[in-house]
């Protein structure tokens, strides 16, 4: 199934960025191998039926939102030069990061999936992104791909998240959405598919850039 495609491709993310961690243990890129092997950590959580709650996974996809997402801002920022665009993500960062506590202290955080929240962290991902595009078309330095494993990373998630933005408002059940089962069913396979996809841009970053300079 597409499911456990996308599930392997999460475990093969995580041990090869074990592998390569000393290519950037000392960079602001250090924050990734954290971040693959905590998505590992609560896709095995989520799967083990018995510790769920009320039988539902969804305290473990609630973590994720509050644990990833910061994680994934504070590595955008380090990795951003100009001080006015560090600035911008750092407000976005805390704005979206505070609505979602209050809103996990709010809701019923063990049994009730943050939907909304999770897009609006989603949301807040790829604006932060852009906010880094555009930090690193403005410098005059020469981009060197191979040199560039946050580029790979970087990609791959902006590729998720400009596709799930949309994909989450057809897939949430809203009336107005209304779709049949094998239109839903359609729909996330598409996604698994991205999933997938992503996890090989991040495989190929790992395997195919140089070592980062220590004084990067």
């Amino acid at each position: 199934m597409l499911s456990d495609l996308a599930y392997i491709s999460e475990w093969a993310t995580a041990i090869v960025a074990l592998l390569c961690y000393k290519k950037y243990r000392h960079t602001a890129m250090q924050p990734i191998v954290f971040i693959l092997w905590i998505v590992v950590a609560i896709e095995v959580c989520a799967r083990i039926e018995s510790i769920r709650i009320e039988g539902t996974n969804h305290i473990y996809y609630n973590a994720y939102i509050i644990t990833i997402f910061p994680l994934l801002y504070y590595t955008i920022y380090k990795h951003t030069l100009v001080a006015h665009r560090k600035k911008r993500i750092l407000i976005i960062s805390a704005i979206t990061i505070a609505i979602i506590l209050l809103r996990a202290v709010t809701a019923s955080f063990l049994t009730h999936f943050m939907i909304y929240m999770y897009i609006l962290a989603m949301i807040a991902l790829v604006i932060n992104l852009l906010i880094y595009a555009v930090d690193l078309l403005k410098t005059n330095m020469r981009i060197v791909l191979k040199n560039r494993l946050d580029l790979f990373i970087f990609s791959g998630f902006l590729i998720f998240g400009v596709s799930y933005i949309p994909l989450s408002f057809f897939m949430m059940g809203l009336p107005i959405f209304e779709l049949s089962a094998s239109a839903t069913g359609m729909l996330s396979s598409l996604q698994l598919s991205i999933v997938v996809l992503m996890n090989i841009i991040f495989i190929l970053g790992f395997f195919w850039t140089s070592p980062i300079k220590r004084n990067t």
